[in-house]
């Protein structure tokens, strides 16, 4: 019997600073703050999901849930590394999700997020054609894109150029284009 996805899930919440992940990619980032330090080991001992959202202020050192962008992704912790008052944390983004509510736990500054799974919005059908065409008429543009850039890795261009999913083909663009991190996060919205 395959296990039904849930819609609704309450999961430790990491408030990023300056980045917005993405459904499908898999990142590295540091954890230095308390509260996100605490949401990892908390996500560790359950099932290892973690709800990733960026917050507003790049400063705010005690965000709430005002102070947070209310869409982000559902992401599984994949690997860690403690260092000092550090942890480097390996993630693998699973999907879209909107903030219903937050707490924080009484015992500690953890953010509990309870949030709802986002449908991934497209059309019904579509014309296989004219999708064929878009698709390479994006692959194009991101080839001029990837000359203005010489140092980009050639293994993004790569999965860019071998990929044939458009929902993935955006994603993979988005999150690896030199975008400021509020039009990154309207993108995932």
């Amino acid at each position: 019997m395959q296990e039904k996805k849930k819609l609704v899930e309450k999961l430790p919440t990491v408030p990023m600073r300056g980045t917005v992940a993405f459904p499908h990619m898999i990142m590295h980032f540091d954890v230095a703050r308390a509260m996100s330090v605490q949401a990892v080991e908390l996500a560790l001992k359950h099932d290892r999901k973690i709800f990733l959202t960026a917050q507003k202020d790049v400063f705010d050192e005690s965000p709430t849930q005002e102070d947070l962008y209310q869409v982000g992704i559902v992401a599984e912790i994949r690997q860690t590394l403690k260092q000092d008052d550090t942890i480097r944390i390996l993630i693998e983004g699973c999907y879209r999700a909107k903030i219903k509510s937050v707490e924080s736990l009484p015992e500690s500054e953890v953010l509990l997020a309870e949030v709802r799974r986002l449908p991934i919005n497209s059309r019904e059908s579509y014309d296989e054609i004219e999708m064929q065409a878009l698709i390479r008429a994006i692959k194009g543009a991101y080839d001029r894109y990837s000359d203005l850039f010489p140092r980009l890795p050639r293994e993004l261009m790569v999965s860019v150029m071998c990929q044939e999913e458009p929902m993935k083909l955006y994603e993979e663009i988005v999150f690896n284009t030199m975008f400021d991190f509020k039009d990154k996060q309207a993108l995932l919205e």
